[in-house]
């Protein structure tokens, strides 16, 4: 039976490289988009609108800007009459009722406010960076010991 030859070892540079451009563009990608971290990260306030009819999100994310709130994040929450609005702002008990007034205020729909509420940042600044050093130590582990269990196998050291 004529054993299958694959040239690993000969092909590592191109590897090497490919991989170099991967993480550089990795990087880069971080560096001009950024992350976009959540209100668990952030806080911020959350409301559940409900509508008559379906929601344009689109329509409700610039009515919102143009009230002044900035980046508020609109998407459906069960149904498409469901909408629930992120906002990166601290909570106030009046907030809720200014979205409605914002949102009504286009006359194109009659919005009913189902919930207002504040959520914390349940992971603070310190535990983000904290697990993205833990990635990159896993990571190192993980290919010192895929390593040694190679160099075992096949008697290097």
């Amino acid at each position: 039976m004529n054993e299958l030859k694959i040239d690993f070892m000969g092909k590592r540079k191109l590897v090497g490289a490919l991989s170099i451009i991967l993480v550089l563009a990795s990087i880069a990608s971080l560096a001009v988009k950024q992350l976009s971290f959540g209100l668990d990260f952030t806080g911020g306030t959350l409301i559940e609108l409900s509508y008559p009819e379906t929601a344009d999100l689109n329509l409700v994310r610039k009515l919102l800007e143009d009230a002044g709130y900035s980046n508020p994040v609109a998407q459906y929450f069960g149904a498409e009459t469901e909408v629930l609005v992120r906002l990166s702002q601290g909570y106030s008990p009046e907030v809720g009722e200014q979205v409605i007034h914002a949102l009504s205020d286009s006359g194109k729909y009659a919005v009913e406010l189902q919930r207002s509420e504040f959520v914390g940042p349940l992971v603070g600044v310190d535990d983000r960076d904290r697990v993205a050093a833990g990635d990159h130590d896993q990571g190192v582990v993980r290919v010192s010991e895929s390593k040694g269990r190679f160099a075992r196998r096949h008697g290097e050291s």
